[in-house]
Parts: structure tokens; sequence; C-alpha cells
């Protein structure tokens, strides 16, 4: 049997790591960055996962995704940015007895990760990463993919502080993004990419800069651990530990 379903009340928050009061939220952030839908425009949702496959060697890379998370039963799993739940299916699929949870902005994705997930009893809510509705020091492995690009540099700090927030002290995160390009087929996928998500998001990413926006927000061996070629591109395989005191 997989991981126990998370309870998901009317007001939409996740109780299965934790609850968090709609009253102990973190305060809400004036920040002017947030991130993009999927695909930059709305009318381009119903693509996405075709889109990403085509582009993305999706299958590969989070075969190796999984590899590297290192997930063990019973882990409380938190994907943020979980998109159509591609990435939660493949978690679920390798190891059982997960409680797996997924948060997304867009409920038209998490629309598609519900039909996806349904059978590994994971709990998909509509939320803000810069607020999670989950508790402080409950969530053992915090997963992303092909989210952080999405966010401009201030956003990226917010989330990473967010995702420390919610882990254990021995909390892990592992997060999967576009990285610098290393030829020319890879430079001109970065190209494509921009055009879509957008110049001032994408930056760091392409710069190589990711892993150290993870160290700044207070992360512990921040590693990457693998770098995957795909159509468009290179997609950076990172590693850290919470590591709270």
């Amino acid at each position: 049997r997989h991981g126990s379903r998370l309870d998901l009340p009317p007001d939409g928050k996740l109780y299965g790591f934790g609850l968090m009061p709609k009253s102990s939220l973190p305060p809400a952030t004036n920040a002017t960055s947030s991130y993009l839908p999927a695909l930059r425009w709305h009318t381009l949702t119903p693509a996405y996962d075709a889109v990403v496959r085509a582009t993305s060697g999706e299958r590969r890379f989070k075969r190796r995704f999984v590899d590297h998370a290192q997930l063990t039963t019973r882990e409380r799993v938190l994907d943020v940015g979980c998109g159509t739940g591609t990435l939660l299916a493949a978690l679920g699929g390798r190891t059982s007895g997960l409680t797996l949870a997924g948060v997304d902005r867009d409920p038209t994705m998490l629309s598609r990760a519900a039909a996806r997930v349904v059978h590994l009893g994971a709990g998909l809510c509509v939320g803000d990463a810069r607020r999670l509705p989950i508790a402080t020091g409950t969530v053992d492995v915090v997963v992303s993919s092909l989210f952080f690009h999405h966010l401009l540099d201030d956003a990226k700090s917010l989330v990473l502080a967010e995702l420390r927030r919610v882990l254990t002290s021995s909390g892990r995160l592992v997060i999967a993004d576009w990285g610098a390009p290393r030829s020319l087929a890879s430079r001109l996928g970065a190209a494509v990419v921009r055009t879509f998500d957008g110049e001032a998001p994408t930056r760091t990413n392409f710069a190589g800069r990711l892993a150290d926006c993870i160290a700044d927000a207070g992360f512990e061996s921040v590693r990457v651990v693998d770098r995957v070629g795909v159509p468009l591109g290179v997609i950076d395989m990172i590693t850290a530990t919470a590591r709270k005191s």
C-alpha cells in the first residue's frame, strides 16, 4: 500500500505533513516577482506534457532524478511546482509507502495531475510556493522539476527559504532544472526556452548559478550531482540538505 492519502479540507490546506492553520501561514509577500504559467501563456497549457516530452527528454531525465532522490518507504515527499504530476508518479512508482503531496499555482495543471497520481494517494493543493500551506519541519524531502527557471531571482530566494522552513532538520532537497548551455546547440535551445519562459527568470539558470542560490538560502552540501543533455540543452540535478540547528 502506498503512503496515507493527504486530507484536503475545503480551504485547500494540506494536512498530511502537519496542520498549518490558515492563521499561521507565513505572511503574504509584496515581492514583485512571480513565476510564469506553463509555456508562458495559459492557452498553451493543454500542450504542456507533449512539449516537455519533446524538448526535455522527460522520461530519461526523470529516471535519473528518481535515482538521485534515493527515497525510502514512509518518507514524506513534497513536489513544489508539481505541474501535471509526472514527477510524483515516477517517484511513487519507484518507491512504495511514500506520503506524497504536490503544490502548484495552476489549477488546470493540478486537474491533470490528479488523474495521474490518484492511485498513489497523493494530495494536491493550489498554492503559492512562497507561502506553503504546510507546517514547519514536517517534510522529509522536497523535490522540484523544471520549476525554478520560471522564478525571478527574488522569488527564487523566497521559495528556497520556504522550502528550508518546511523541511525537517535532516531534510533533503532535490532539484532538476535548466543549467548553463555547453555547446552551440544547447545555446540555441536556451534561446527557445527564453522565448517561452522569459529572459529575466531564466538568467540565473543559464548562467549556471542556481546551485549558488540554493547555498545562499542556507542549504548545505549543495552539489550538482548530474548534468543531463536533452534536446533543448542541459538539465542540472542538484541535491542539498537543510541541516537546521
